[in-house]
């Protein structure tokens, strides 16, 4: 939720900055390359409103595949590992309750996963769910849960969303820090996700962030980044990814220093902890900077920022592609919009 909140403030600004109105993680499987879902938000409304778009790697044929309410955002896109859905998470302006949904590469049969909330209640006692994450064998999915106890945190559930459980949290403590961006091992024995101590101070480091592994059935829980710290109202979290051949694990660091933005560099790291490896070499250049995720045959990624984007001087990104070991980057979507957040499909 807070993650959202900062990126939120981070868009209202790019559109101040245009003259506009202010507008309103997950394992890549093993398999040959399709196309990318991605989110778009239209920065010409007010509250701001996202939704998610579909492409070929080459950026021809980008259509919008779900339908977000006025003011709502549609984000988090993830595909099913046999390319016949895409799970996403929909949130309504302001700080309110998200839900999962999936919806057709072709923008048909969208359907609300996560359960509707009972006139007169709200969270927590109904779920609020982020980040959804399609396992390797496309029969369940990872999501993080904001709601009571016990099952607050990262959550695995049926591809409906039925029959959840917890696979690790904070069990409804005080000042719990904010558990994201889940993604799966290809073998699907273990998630990796994100623990951001941003709700107080009883969690030490305040403010700090690092990548967790953890197996499916809440075995074996190791920290495999160091503690990095941000400014508070910063955004801390952001998309990761598991290459398919369950290798390295993809992720973004940097200072952070404008809320939301997620300046920084790319960096992968091995599941255990060792061979952090950098791939860019951006440096502190102020822009946006968000991770993406790996082609389904492990030789490029996918990622978003305004560095060398069609809008750079209005922190706009677009989405990029490069190799794996972080050369040959060029763009795939190139629009006066925000795109981020790029997932990439087997075909």
């Amino acid at each position: 939720m807070h993650r959202r909140r900062t990126l939120i403030a981070a868009l209202a600004l790019s559109a101040a900055c245009l003259g506009l109105q202010a507008t309103g993680a997950q394992g890549t499987a093993p398999g040959r390359d399709g196309r990318i879902a991605y989110y778009r938000y239209r920065l010409q409304n007010d509250p701001l409103w996202s939704e998610i778009y579909v492409t070929n790697v080459d950026g021809s044929g980008a259509h919008k595949v779900s339908h977000a309410p006025d003011g709502f955002q549609d984000e988090a896109p993830d595909w099913a590992p046999d390319g016949s859905r895409i799970a996403f998470q929909r949130c309504p302006p302001g700080n309110g309750r998200c839900t999962v949904w999936t919806t057709k590469p072709d923008g048909s049969g969208e359907t609300q996963l996560t359960p509707p909330c009972p006139p007169g209640k709200s969270v927590p006692a109904c779920p609020d769910d982020t980040s959804p994450a399609f396992s390797p064998n496309g029969r369940e999915i990872a999501v993080s849960r904001y709601g009571l106890p016990p099952l607050r945190g990262l959550v695995v559930a049926d591809t409906n969303l039925r029959h959840p459980r917890l696979v690790y949290g904070f069990h409804g403590a005080a000042g719990a820090p904010d558990i994201s961006s889940p993604t799966w091992a290809p073998n699907g024995r273990r998630l990796a996700f994100i623990v951001y101590n941003d709700n107080g101070r009883r969690w030490k480091p305040v403010n700090g962030w690092a990548i967790f592994v953890v197996g499916v059935d809440g075995s074996g829980l190791h920290r495999i980044t160091s503690w990095r710290v941000s400014p508070p109202g910063t955004e801390a979290t952001g998309k990761i990814d598991w290459s398919p051949d369950g290798a390295r694990i993809l992720f973004r660091s940097g200072t952070g220093s404008d809320a939301g933005r997620g300046e920084g560099n790319l960096f992968t790291v091995e599941p255990d902890g060792t061979g952090l490896r950098r791939l860019t070499n951006f440096g502190q250049f102020g822009g946006v900077l968000r991770a993406g995720s790996y082609s389904p045959d492990g030789q490029s990624i996918l990622f978003a920022t305004d560095l060398g984007a069609s809008a750079p001087a209005r922190d706009l990104p677009d989405v990029f592609v490069m190799r794996a070991d972080g050369t040959d980057i060029r763009p795939v979507t190139r629009a006066p919009n925000w795109d981020a957040d790029p997932d990439w499909g087997t075909g």
